[in-house]
């Protein structure tokens, strides 16, 4: 859970990919590659926008109102509440260096957002967090840890949802993003089979993650297009 304060309690990270391929992603909405999500160097003056007409806060039936949750300039967590307007952009209130969860507050009838809701950068050319249509949160393995806290990883789970059978390496990764340093792999672990299979780490001494750090999840596979889950739990304080 996250506290609705400018503090962070424990978070619970998981996303899902319905089409992983041969070559490594992130384990996240379909349209959010890492690029877009670290690619604010600085900070951005944003925007918000639905696929659909329905999830408008004036509307009766999709998503009426959503929360973004992510990092300032400062590297420091925020978040706001933002009303949407269907396929018609709206700037939002704050600038973001990352923004690693957007989630719909309210809706109309149809209880989901009806379109892909997506957090654009300045430009609108990128994709940086986006709701899949009918999930009404974003599904991103993905987590930047404010500067003036740190982390400890206490479990990492992911599955593979394989038919025929596949093969699929899944992997943690840590980067010092504002330090400027290099990735580095935290976590591997290889799932095969068909149909769903999946591993659990349970980690006995915590993984310790500074301030500053990006946190995600990548995977691939063996062959075709594979539909992969993956999770992991952090413990946040200041």
């Amino acid at each position: 859970m996250t506290a609705l304060t400018s503090r962070l309690t424990d978070v619970q990270k998981f996303g899902r990919n319905a089409a992983v391929g041969t070559t490594a992603e992130p384990i996240a909405d379909d349209g959010v590659t890492l690029a877009n999500y670290q690619q604010a160097a600085v900070t951005t003056a944003a925007m918000v926008v639905s696929g659909s007409d329905n999830d408008n806060g004036a509307g009766t039936t999709g998503a009426l109102t959503i929360r973004i949750h992510g990092l300032n300039a400062a590297w420091e967590y925020q978040f706001e509440d933002l009303t949407l307007n269907g396929t018609t952009e709206v700037a939002t209130a704050k600038q973001y260096i990352r923004v690693w969860r957007m989630q719909v507050l309210t809706a109309g009838s149809g209880g989901v957002n009806a379109g892909a809701i997506d957090f654009l950068d300045a430009t609108g050319a990128d994709v940086m967090a986006r709701i899949t249509a009918g999930w009404n949160q974003t599904l991103m393995a993905m987590f930047s840890v404010p500067v003036d806290h740190q982390a400890r990883v206490t479990r990492v789970a992911g599955s593979l949802e394989a038919s025929p059978a596949a093969g699929n390496t899944i992997a943690l990764w840590a980067q010092d993003a504002k330090g400027g340093g290099a990735r580095q792999v935290k976590l591997v672990n290889n799932v095969y089979g068909q149909g769903t299979s999946h591993f659990e780490t349970n980690f006995d001494i915590d993984l310790q993650v500074p301030g500053g750090y990006d946190l995600w999840m990548e995977a691939d596979a063996s062959t075709g297009s594979q539909i992969v889950n993956g999770q992991f739990d952090l413990r946040v304080y200041s």
